[in-house]
Formats: C-alpha cells, sequence, structure tokens
C-alpha cells in the first residue's frame, strides 16, 4: 500500500482572483463519460496515470478512478476541501491543493520503504484552468506539467477566450484567441497535436466545438505522443459515428424547431439508424452497430405510432 503527497510550499493560492472570489472552485464538478470512453480506449485504465489540475469538485478524477485508473486532482483553492463539497467528502486522498504556479511535487511513498518517488503522469488535464493564470505566473504552471509529464504523455486543456467578472473581481487573468496559446505553449515547451483533437471531436470534459471555450491536445515538443498506432486505429473505427454527427446536431437542432415535423423527424431518424449500421462495415455485428439498429427501430416504431395516432384522429 502506498500514499500520495502533493509536497509544496505554498499550498494554497492565497492571492488568487479563484480563491478571493470563489465561484468556479465553489459550484464546478465536471465529467464526461463520452470523453472517458475514448481517453480509456486509448490508454487503458491499467496504464493511465492523470493528474487533472484545476480539478474544482474533484467529479473527474473520481470518474478515473471509479473505471479502474490511477489519477488524483490539485486545486488552487481550498474552498471545496473545507467544505468537503462534492468528491472532496468521498475521495479526500486523490484530491490535494497547491499554487501551481510554484513549484511543487507529488510524490507516492511505498509503506514499506517509506521511500518517496515523484509521480510521472502520461495525461495531465486542465479544463477552463489556464485563463485564469495571469501571464506572469504561465511558465511555471507549464514548468511543473513538464516536470511531472511522463515520456510521450499528453497534456487536454480547455480555454475560455472571454472576460469573466464575479463581484467586481476579475476571474479570468489572461484572455487571448486559440492562435495565441497554441504559440504561447510552443514557446514554454507543449506543441499542439491536431491529430487528437480530429479524435476526441465534440467529446470533452469541458469546452470544445459549439461551446464558449475551446480545447487543444498537447505533447513535448518534439516527441511523438503514445499510441499514435492505436489513435489511427480508433480515429477509423470512430469515423462513421463522427461523419454523420454534424448531421444529426444539424437534424436535431435547426430542423427539428424550424421546420420539420415531429413525425417527420422520428421517420428520418430513423432509417438513418437502422441503414448506417448495415452501410458502414466497421459497425456490422459490433455492439455499437446492433445498439444504433435497435435504436433506429425504436425510432421507426414511434414514427409509425404518431402517424397511427394522427390518421385516428
Amino acid at each position: 500500500m502506498s500514499t500520495i503527497h502533493v509536497l509544496t510550499e505554498k499550498p494554497v493560492a492565497y492571492d488568487s482572483p479563484d480563491h478571493i472570489q470563489p465561484f468556479g472552485t465553489a459550484n464546478d464538478n465536471s465529467i464526461n463519460k463520452r470523453f472517458n470512453r475514448k481517453l480509456l480506449r486509448l490508454i487503458p485504465p491499467a496504464e493511465i496515470r492523470l493528474l487533472d489540475i484545476g480539478c474544482s469538485g474533484g467529479g473527474f478524477v473520481k470518474s478515473i478512478l471509479d473505471a479502474g485508473g490511477f489519477a488524483i486532482g490539485i486545486e488552487g483553492s481550498d474552498f471545496s476541501q473545507k467544505r468537503k463539497r462534492a468528491e472532496w467528502a468521498t475521495i479526500p486522498d486523490n484530491l490535494f491543493t497547491a499554487d501551481v504556479t510554484v513549484p511543487f511535487k507529488a510524490v507516492q511513498q511505498s509503506s514499506s520503504t517509506e521511500a518517496e518517488v515523484q509521480i510521472q503522469f502520461n495525461v495531465i488535464t486542465a479544463w477552463e484552468f489556464f485563463e485564469h493564470i495571469s501571464q506572469q505566473g504561465l511558465p511555471g504552471v507549464v514548468d511543473n506539467i513538464l516536470q511531472h509529464l511522463a515520456p510521450n504523455g499528453l497534456v487536454i486543456v480547455s480555454v475560455a477566450p472571454y472576460e469573466d467578472i464575479e463581484n467586481g473581481v476579475v476571474l479570468h487573468q489572461t484572455v487571448q484567441p486559440r492562435a495565441w496559446w497554441i504559440a504561447k505553449f510552443q514557446e514554454l515547451g507543449l506543441q499542439y497535436r491536431e491529430e487528437f483533437m480530429n479524435y476526441f471531436t465534440y467529446d470533452w470534459v469541458r469546452g470544445g466545438p459549439h461551446r464558449a471555450s475551446f480545447t487543444l491536445v498537447l505533447s513535448r515538443n518534439n516527441e511523438q505522443p503514445l499510441h499514435i498506432d492505436r489513435l489511427r486505429s480508433l480515429k477509423l473505427f470512430y469515423l462513421p459515428w463522427e461523419s454523420c454527427r454534424p448531421f444529426l446536431r444539424y437534424l436535431v437542432g435547426t430542423l427539428r424547431n424550424q421546420w420539420m415535423s415531429l413525425e417527420t423527424f422520428l421517420w428520418v431518424v430513423g432509417l438513418l439508424g437502422v441503414i448506417f449500421p448495415v452501410a458502414a462495415p466497421q459497425l456490422a455485428g459490433s455492439v455499437l452497430g446492433g445498439y444504433l439498429i435497435l435504436s433506429g427501430m425504436c425510432f421507426l416504431g414511434l414514427a409509425i405510432l404518431k402517424a397511427a395516432y394522427l390518421n385516428r384522429r
């Protein structure tokens, strides 16, 4: 059995606007099971070692632990810790506080040898965190990430490029567009990885397409990220579904609300659910294919019931 510690000279970011005026740290507890499924297919639970910076309520950390992975979270404010809010009450041994703009060290201590070994993480996440750091504090944060990032590891972040003021306190300290952040991370030692963006697509813990904040996947400059070959095969696996998602979003949103009747909507979605798995070889005989066909048949059944109801009237 081993215990985890985060060693730091500044256990709370007392001068951070987010500690002075708690908002996200007092309310957020985000998870996304679709993101988890994709991440854990790329890096299996037995292999993943994840650090979530700016973990807030710790929900994402707990979701990785529940899936069988190893994960810890670090939050700058002790607001949730003191109140045992959200997952601070359920996984206190995996959630810590520290000001990550100054050096810290996450270590694991073996009960048999009592030796402390710094933990290396193959995934480090930071969901809508970096905009809360001043430009002067960014090098310190990235240096801490590089110190804890395992070889070939991934850094996955979302950034909100807009101002956020609560009760007169400016929470977003660095408000810059996506291109600025990509260049800044490159300057500090982290390279943008477009190939992973096309894998996660719409599925992120926070942010993404059609959201207020954007997402980035990064790795060390001039270093090949882990599991590139597996990434290619997984992208092929998800290709049929990801290809039709924009159309389905448009269908469910604009068409459904503006001109498509409920009956037509049910017919179209039902037919797509039945035809698409048959036409896509990757889905033939798979669980996902069976699920889509079953869903399509349910939609068709609802369409028939709707039509029968209208005819009877």
